[in-house]
C-alpha cells in the first residue's frame, strides 16, 4: 500500500521499510527553523493523496481532505549546537602555542 504524508502543506512519500508491514516518515530541515511544539502528520492513501491533490489544484481548503489517520510529532525545539567558538580557531591556536614551545626550546637550548 502508498501511503503519503502531509507536512506543513506539502506532501511526501512515506517509505515501507523491508518486507514488514512498518511505514518511516522522513524530512529534513533546518534545525533553527524548525517549529517547536507538537505538529499533526497526517497520512494518506492514494485515493486520499488523489483527493488532495486536486483540492490543491482547485484552492479548497486542504484540512477538509479526510486522512487515514493522523500522528502527532512533538517537537522540543533546538538547542544551542557546538562549542561557543569554532574547532579551526581552537586547532589554530594550540598550533601556534605547540610551535612558540618548541621554538622557545630550541632557544633554550642553542644558548
Amino acid at each position: 500500500m502508498e501511503l503519503y504524508a502531509e507536512l506543513d502543506n506539502d506532501i511526501i512519500p512515506v517509505a515501507k521499510l523491508s518486507d514488514q508491514d512498518v511505514y518511516q516518515v522522513s524530512w529534513a530541515n533546518v534545525h533553527k527553523e524548525a517549529k517547536t511544539g507538537d505538529f499533526p502528520i497526517r497520512i494518506f492513501n492514494e485515493e486520499g493523496y488523489t483527493t488532495y491533490r486536486k483540492a490543491q489544484r482547485s484552492e479548497e481548503d486542504l484540512s477538509k481532505v479526510a486522512s487515514i489517520f493522523t500522528v502527532s510529532l512533538n517537537h522540543p525545539g533546538s538547542v544551542r549546537e557546538g562549542l561557543f567558538v569554532q574547532t579551526e580557531f581552537i586547532a589554530v591556536v594550540v598550533a601556534l602555542l605547540v610551535w612558540w614551545m618548541a621554538n622557545s626550546m630550541r632557544s633554550q637550548i642553542m644558548e
